[in-house]
């Protein structure tokens, strides 16, 4: 598979060997039809979820493949210095008992990326997103933490994912002595942030510089969180 480093491909649940010879066989004359097209990413249904009646999702096996490529900081590393403009979303987190809130699923992705198209005609870099209750909960794709008077806040995560990042970065945090509190956090509680930082797996520890009508400075525990978790992940390198 050579040939394809530096592409995303996706195998999906192939049914045999058989038939994962000939899937692989097609994937090599798609990948040299549109190449210089900039094709990332090929998906294959498998056999046995084509051929199932009725047509059945659940009656496909389950293969994975995984790719790696280099990915920069998600909102540019110009945003660091200064921090990420940010305005509240029209839309809102769903409450538990209407999706698998606590999922990493795709379908939950698509509220937040209406939620970020919407706000970055107006010069914002992703929007902040309330939950059903009007309590905030999170950005379009990573955590958000408050810093106030040396204490970190951070919403409780009961209807949106308890990210790995998130969990990282609090044990770092602690390890620093920071008290780190997990609880409701209101829209208005904004008012009263002196930093404000957003974790996650593709925008690590990325400040935030504007939320709506209130403005923060990067500051000392802002700053020091993004050089721990620089170094936590990268210290086998």
């Amino acid at each position: 598979m050579e040939d394809f480093a530096g592409k995303v491909v996706l195998i999906v649940n192939t049914a045999s060997e058989c038939s994962f010879r000939n899937q692989l066989s097609e994937l090599e004359f798609l990948y040299q039809k549109y190449r210089d097209e900039g094709l990332e990413i090929l998906v294959f249904p498998s056999d046995d979820f084509i051929n199932s009646e009725p047509l059945d999702a659940q009656a496909a096996k389950t293969h994975v493949a995984i790719a790696t490529w280099p990915w920069p900081n998600l909102f540019g590393d110009d945003r660091l210095d200064s921090g990420i403009r940010m305005k509240t979303s029209k839309w809102r987190r769903p409450a538990p008992n209407t999706a698998p809130v606590k999922a990493k699923a795709a379908g939950l992705y698509m509220i937040c990326t209406l939620s970020r198209h919407s706000v970055e005609p107006e010069g914002y870099d992703d929007a902040l997103m309330l939950d059903w209750r009007g309590q905030v909960a999170e950005s379009t794709g990573a955590n958000i933490f408050l810093v106030q008077n040396g204490v970190i806040h951070t919403p409780t995560p009961d209807c949106f994912l308890d990210g790995i990042t998130r969990r990282t970065v609090m044990d770092l945090a602690r390890k620093r002595g920071y008290e780190v509190v997990e609880r409701v956090i209101m829209p208005e509680d904004l008012a009263h942030a002196d930093e404000v930082f957003l974790t996650g797996t593709a925008a690590e520890v990325t400040p935030v510089g504007e939320i709506d009508e209130h403005n923060y400075q990067v500051g000392p525990i802002t700053r020091q969180l993004m050089d721990d978790y620089e170094a936590e992940v990268r210290k086998g390198d």
